[in-house]
């Protein structure tokens, strides 16, 4: 059980990578999303419920899950939407600042920041 919040959080990277192929199909679309969204949710609870909370799994592999999960979103979004150009500006300047960060985390701290606030 002390693996098991890795576990969760490891089948939300499969998932969102499945999710961008399955976008001809609807439901099954749907209940990746959902399953994907339900991991992510899921592995901080049980990491606390059975007291495995660690740096790899509540930092960095939530961390990187939480970005194949968004930028797999993003291309289902450019596939499946057509949007006006300034939308497209927008996501530039939120992707732009993202990794504006990561950048400004790596060279300062020599480790990858990842931002976790509830705006995200």
């Amino acid at each position: 059980m002390k693996n098991a919040a890795n576990l969760i959080t490891s089948l939300c990277i499969p998932l969102s990578v499945a999710m961008v192929f399955l976008t001809t199909f609807p439901i099954a679309f749907w209940t990746v999303y959902a399953l994907a969204g339900l991991s992510d949710a899921l592995d901080g609870f049980v990491a606390r419920k059975f007291i495995s909370e660690s740096v790899f799994s509540g930092d960095k592999l939530d961390s990187f899950a939480d970005l194949a999960f968004e930028v797999s979103i993003a291309i289902v979004f450019v596939i499946a939407v057509s949007v006006p150009p300034w939308v497209w500006i927008g996501v530039a300047a939120v992707a732009l600042i993202r990794i504006a960060s990561l950048v400004v985390s790596l060279i300062r701290y020599h480790a990858l920041g990842f931002l976790h606030t509830y705006a995200s």
